[in-house]
């Protein structure tokens, strides 16, 4: 089925239940340290302290690259462009997508992060830390062209 806005197909959000985001600027990836505890449920986040992608749920029906868009914008603030949100590939249950900034830009985080950052995307692997190494190794060879 295709989405009614955009005209690009929908994807069944059960195959991968999760979307998120890498949002980079000339070698620079931008990053954000989850929260430990969800204020709402009281309950210990999924990678709770790590550094990382702004991810999120595909609500239903919701196409993965909208999701993406919006999670982007309920995370940061930034309103980015749809058509630019491209598909790398999948890790675990999460579709993982790359979004090139023409500028840096700094985030207004919402409750879901403490903290965010500039890093070297050929560094990530190891700085910050902790890092989820799938997510960073995904990443680490699209941008260096190897997939």
């Amino acid at each position: 089925m295709k989405d009614a806005h955009t005209g690009k197909e929908r994807t069944n959000y059960e195959s991968a239940p999760y979307v998120g985001t890498a949002i980079i600027h000339k070698g620079l990836i931008l990053l954000a340290k989850r929260i430990l505890v969800c204020p709402k449920t009281g309950e210990k986040v999924k990678f709770g302290g790590y550094w990382s992608i702004f991810c999120g749920a595909v609500e239903e029906n919701e196409s993965h690259y909208l999701a993406a868009h919006r999670e982007v914008l309920e995370e940061t603030g930034f309103n980015l462009d749809k058509s630019r949100f491209e598909h790398i590939g999948r890790i675990r249950d999460i579709r993982i997508y790359i979004y090139e900034l023409d500028e840096i830009m700094f985030p207004e985080l919402d409750y879901e992060h403490t903290e965010s950052g500039w890093f070297k995307i050929e560094d990530m692997h190891v700085s910050p830390s902790p890092v989820d190494q799938e997510i960073a190794k995904k990443i680490q060879l699209y941008c260096a062209g190897v997939i």
